[in-house]
């Protein structure tokens, strides 16, 4: 038995073309760098471009102007949410910076705490999705 699609979607062929690869642009707080390599382990193996500041800032980068380009030229704004995201004053610049280009689907959180810690309200209009249990 075939189903038959809703009518909000576009017909097969009628799709709009995406990338193969995404530029995913890691915010997070460096207190979770254990469950950030995870995810980003997965990234690579699915062959996207997957930015982190400890693997592709070199020496003598103005660091604040590169993370800003990098958001802008990311296909995904992987904000990685826990209770020291949430402290973070950096990390607080980058999904302001990324809030601020307006994009759908371009914020998408993550979290692995019970309970999720309250986003600010500028954040809440955002699924939090709950990844695996850390461990």
């Amino acid at each position: 038995l075939v189903e038959a699609a809703p009518d909000d979607e576009p017909p097969l062929g009628e799709t709009p073309p995406v990338n193969a690869y995404r530029k995913i642009f890691c915010s997070y707080s460096h207190k979770d760098e254990a469950m950030v390599e995870r995810l980003e382990a997965a990234y690579l193996a699915l062959g996207d471009d997957y930015w982190r500041d400890v693997r592709k800032l070199r020496s003598g980068q103005d660091w604040s102007a590169e993370i800003q380009e990098k958001i802008r030229e990311a296909d995904v704004f992987q904000l990685f949410w826990s209770p020291s995201a949430k402290a973070s004053k950096e990390v607080e610049k980058e999904w302001r910076a990324a809030l601020g280009l307006d994009r759908p689907c371009f914020i998408r959180p993550v979290c692995w705490e019970e309970p999720i810690p309250a986003p600010p309200p500028d954040l809440n209009r955002f699924h939090f999705t709950k990844l695996g249990a850390a461990s």
